[in-house]
This record gives C-alpha cells, structure tokens and sequence, in this order.
C-alpha cells in the first residue's frame, strides 16, 4: 500500500463514522511512522487498513465493513480497504495505548490516525503466528527499526498463553539473528 492511499482509507473512514481520530491496529499502521518508499514490499504488500473507530463501537466497525470494507464499491474502485475491528482482535502488550504514534494525512490534517508503535505491532503480528505475519515480523526485524530488547520486554508485558509467547520469543530470536 502506498501511503496516499493509506491517506485515503483515513479519509474516507473518518467522515463515515463521523470522528476525527481512528486507531490503525493492522500491518499498515507501519505507514504512520515511515513513508512506503521507505519500506520493503513485505512491509507494505497488505492492501486492507484495520481500524478501531473511537469508542470501539461495533455499529462503526460495521460502517466501515460496508461501506469502505473488501468487496465494497471503494475496494473495487481504489483496490485498497478497510476493515473495522475491535480492540481486542490484537494480542497487545500493555501500556500500548500510551505509545500511539499520532499520523496526520497531509490531504486531510484534521484526521489523527493513532498507529502501533513498529514495536507493538511487530509484538502483535508475532502473536497472529500466520505465515505472513511471521514473514512481516522478519522483515521488519531485518529493517533495522526496531530494538530487539525492546521486543523482548513488550513480550514480557504482554497478556498472553505462555505457548504463544514462547512461540513469539522464539521468532524473535531468529528474526533478529538469533541474539
């Protein structure tokens, strides 16, 4: 995804569900804190924008689904989407609130995308365990953006079954070369 149409996904999610500020939980809140030309294709291949509308309400997130969602007219006309979830899809370390990083799109200043931080989000690509979340979690360690240390201590922080963060601890291990 390139960054204006990230811009856009915010844009047009905003004025559906009637705020000013949204929070980007998903791979592409990566684009809150570089521009895509920084990042590699991995980094930046999802084409959907997962967002928890204020107030995580389920009537926002159903908004978004349809109106922006995959298979909507937006999606079929601008090949990129948005999916409403809630705060609790992702496995997040706590305090994650507290590190938001604030992204204003330059087209709509008013808007505040709050995206992970790159370290809560590699946290929470690493408790999915899909195949392309490892890959994601790969190749963000291998960016040089991150501090393995601080991984390790967002995974000490983060609320979890102890099979999934050994698994998360595990990959990055490897993910970071094996330190």
């Amino acid at each position: 995804m390139r960054r204006e149409d990230f811009d856009h996904v915010l844009r047009a999610a905003a004025a559906i569900v009637g705020d000013d500020r949204i929070t980007v939980i998903g791979s592409q809140a990566i684009l809150g804190s570089f521009a895509d030309s920084e990042l590699s294709e991995v980094l930046v291949f999802s084409q959907e924008v997962d967002l928890i509308p204020l107030g995580d309400a389920q009537d926002k997130r159903d908004l978004i689904d349809g109106t922006i969602g995959e298979f909507s007219q937006f999606h079929e006309t601008f090949g990129v989407w948005a999916h409403g979830v809630a705060e609790s899809t992702g496995v997040l370390p706590d305090g994650w609130r507290d590190r938001l990083v604030t992204y204003r799109p330059a087209s709509a200043p008013a808007v505040a995308a709050l995206c992970l931080e790159v370290h809560d989000l590699w946290v929470a690509k690493a408790m999915r365990s899909d195949p392309r979340d490892v890959a994601y979690c790969q190749a963000l360690a291998g960016s040089g953006r991150l501090s393995y240390d601080v991984v390790l201590g967002r995974l000490d922080a983060t609320p979890a079954v102890p099979e999934r963060l050994a698994m998360a601890r595990t990959l990055a291990a490897t993910s970071f070369g094996g330190r």
